[in-house]
């Protein structure tokens, strides 16, 4: 394994003189405040204090619920999600409103959730009518799965790497996957030992799905699960504790930060118990220790219930399809690596059991003869280039032709990885990007 990257990292040669551009990486919690308004915050990574980042969207009086926040295919303006107002917004990073992207108000029941789907287009999760995907372009919105079909509500959505199809938690507490090119809905987990909310993440490293519940006063009715799909059991990751932790709605895996051996997990969580009202940040181990609980206020100041949790600039690799069903562009964005190479290869194999860097970290992908290919230019016109150099703000597009491969892939999943480089980083590599996984069309 050691070979195949000393060889990758001998493919390029690193830029000198671009200087890296600083980001901050500050947390973005969307939901509404306490009996007042909604509302999307920030919260500065490394000083705690919240400020608001774009105020009040439904204009009413009363409160609004189930608003969802993501990072753009740009990874530096946000998608808003009001379901009072059924609308996806385009805000920048300094919280002005740049348009409405969509108008749901004809369409929409009950959203829960909003993810990208692999062509860069909106996915809404509708608790009450299903799946809608919306072209972020034309603002046109397609019903891709029913409730009916589903067999259940919905209550959150993901992009699922093993198989580039979506991953769905459901109204029975069973973890679902949609097939995007067939249709087909299967489920793949036993119930769950307690209710879903909002969100529902997978770790890149190990496949394994994080989904928050809510509210039971009950120790086993609340806290964070996780389903292992290699042993099919559910583990609380960590349930109700003093103060009782009784609503874990919104949460997000920190790719921005690599330390070997130990991704953490950003949660908002609310208390519900009388004398215990309270919203907090907390970050979590992949073992469920809390590591830190940031107390956010109280319901007589205003208290923040999240729906919706995003990272600044995490999103490092977004497939955009262009005029080709099976063509892509694969934008790259590594805010701090301004003008340092990477290296992109292929994969038809999978993830794991990945390729080891030799201090915890791992690329996930597992080499086959795609992978040389795509490395060495073997397949002209497939993959180009491989290599390359960040800008200034550490962005670069990348080309995908799949149609090379032929009608064989269709309904096949293409993995890419991407790391950038630099040799006085451990093992050479600066960063790993998030997986990308391409299902063919």
């Amino acid at each position: 394994m050691r070979r195949f990257w000393l060889c990758s990292l001998l493919l390029v040669v690193l830029a000198a003189g671009l200087a890296a551009q600083p980001y901050a990486g500050d947390f973005i919690i969307a939901g509404s405040w306490y009996s007042t308004m909604d509302t999307v915050a920030r919260i500065d990574r490394s000083t705690l204090k919240f400020s608001t980042l774009l105020g009040r969207l439904n204009t009413t009086s009363t409160s609004a619920y189930n608003v969802e926040v993501m990072m753009a295919e740009n990874n530096s303006d946000f998608y808003v999600f009001s379901s009072s107002l059924k609308s996806v917004f385009l805000v920048d990073a300094a919280g002005t409103l740049l348009k409405t992207v969509f108008d749901g108000t004809a369409v929409l029941g009950t959203p829960y959730d909003m993810a990208l789907d692999q062509n860069g287009d909106i996915l809404i999760g509708d608790y009450a009518r299903g799946i809608f995907r919306v072209d972020r372009t034309t603002g046109i919105s397609t019903l891709i799965l029913t409730t009916l079909q589903l067999g259940t509500t919905l209550r959150a959505i993901t992009n699922d790497i093993d198989s580039g199809n979506l991953l769905i938690a459901d109204g029975t507490n069973r973890i679902k996957r949609y097939d995007i090119v067939t249709g087909a809905v299967t489920s793949i987990s036993p119930a769950a030992p307690g209710a879903f909310r909002y969100q529902v993440e997978q770790d890149h490293a190990t496949g394994r799905i994080y989904t928050g519940t809510c509210c039971s006063t009950a120790t086993s009715g609340s806290g964070m699960f996780v389903f292992d799909p290699s042993t099919q059991l559910w583990q609380t990751l960590v349930g109700a504790t003093n103060p009782p932790l009784r609503a874990w709605y919104a949460h997000r895996f920190d790719r921005r930060v690599q330390s070997a051996g130990n991704n953490l997990i950003y949660s908002w969580v609310c208390g519900f118990a009388i004398a215990n009202n309270f919203s907090a940040l907390a970050s979590l181990t992949e073992q469920g220790v809390i590591t830190t609980l940031v107390t956010g206020g109280t319901p007589a100041t205003g208290v923040l219930t999240a729906y919706g949790m995003e990272i600044e600039g995490s999103r490092n690799a977004v497939s955009l399809r262009t005029a080709a069903p099976n063509n892509r562009n694969i934008d790259l964005s590594f805010p701090n690596e301004g003008g340092k190479a990477y290296v992109a290869a292929l994969g038809l194999s999978g993830v794991r059991p990945s390729i080891p860097l030799g201090d915890g970290r791992v690329v996930n992908l597992t080499p086959d003869q795609i992978t040389w290919a795509s490395l060495s230019n073997w397949l002209p016109g497939i993959f180009g280039p491989p290599t390359g150099v960040l800008d200034a703000f550490g962005r670069a597009t990348l080309k995908l032709n799949a149609n090379v491969l032929g009608a064989a892939i269709r309904g096949q999943p293409v993995w890419v990885a991407v790391v950038v480089l630099d040799p006085k980083a451990s093992a050479g590599i600066a960063v790993v990007a998030e997986t990308l996984v391409i299902k063919m069309e």
